[in-house]
């Protein structure tokens, strides 16, 4: 399956430091999943790593702006955000 192939590539990709690489990953499979919150938090969070905060927070507001954030989730997902919003101000 196409997600487990790019998480496991990005994950690798992650724990190697290799954080440009691995956002290229996220970015080619939400090119094949545009909605997948993970993948997409993931992101944001690559973004955050490699100090390109205007990424960052297009995933940001991808993930609430889209309604990509459901009731088990917001809590970790809002939490996050706040901490990157809060950095770049």
């Amino acid at each position: 399956n196409n997600k487990n192939h790019y998480s496991h590539i990005i994950v690798k990709l992650q724990e190697k430091e290799k954080y440009d690489e691995a956002l290229e990953y996220a970015e080619k499979y939400l090119k094949l999943d545009p909605n997948d919150r993970m993948t997409i938090y993931s992101a944001a969070g690559l973004c955050k790593k490699i100090k390109n905060m205007e990424c960052a927070e297009k995933y940001y507001d991808k993930l609430f702006a889209g309604n990509l954030v459901q009731d088990e989730s917001l809590s970790l997902y809002a939490y996050d955000a706040s901490l990157f919003f809060n950095e770049i101000q």
